[in-house]
């Protein structure tokens, strides 16, 4: 082989096999491989994009679950909140005072008069609300400690009930009635709209 003269003889033959071998290569690379290759990249992105929508979903619904389910739970607080709520078709005077009667059992709280009032004027988001307000005057007597306890639990038990105007006046008369107590309070109350 005459190393001066690369295109003669049967080097040219393998030059031109060589230089179609590269051609070819060159044309499967783009034309059959290339194609494939940007379709797998494109089939990987639309993997990755369904994956991240399917996320999503499972977020969404993973999410819609726990609100569904807060909102039974406040449903059912609402519902039991409102068992004991009167309606307005219903004589909210005496079921003011039964109420209180029921309530007051285990104190040592003595009514000693009730009166209906005008309840004061609902505020404009109340107004619209599917309640409005009553009122009842109490007049009582209580030791000082017992009325304190009564107060508390009456409006713990009932967050619909608000105790306002309260006036108390110590009791006068012997020692042992020392920590008693003459009390005056408005008690405003929801009242559920009938439906």
């Amino acid at each position: 082989m005459n190393s001066g003269n690369l295109f003669s003889g049967g080097n040219s033959t393998s030059i031109v096999i060589a230089s179609v071998t590269a051609a070819a290569a060159l044309g499967l690379g783009l034309g059959v491989i290339k194609p494939q290759y940007e379709r797998l990249q494109r089939v990987a992105a639309q993997h990755k994009s369904i994956a991240a929508q399917a996320s999503h979903i499972e977020d969404v619904l993973s999410t819609t679950d726990r609100v569904n389910a807060e909102f039974s739970l406040a449903s059912r607080n609402l519902n039991e909140a409102e068992s004991d709520i009167s309606t307005s078709g219903s004589d909210l005077f005496e079921w003011s005072v039964l109420a209180l009667h029921k309530f007051s059992a285990p104190y040592q709280v003595k009514f000693l008069k009730f009166s209906p009032g005008e309840a004061p004027a609902s505020p404009p988001d109340l107004a619209s609300a599917s309640y409005h307000e009553g009122l009842t005057s109490v007049w009582g007597k209580a030791r000082f400690h017992c009325f304190g306890q009564f107060l508390a639990d009456l409006e713990n038990q009932f967050p619909h009930f608000r105790v306002i105007n309260i006036s108390l006046e110590p009791e006068r008369g012997n020692n042992e009635e020392s920590e008693g107590l003459s009390f005056k309070m408005d008690l405003v109350y929801l009242v559920k709209h009938n439906s």
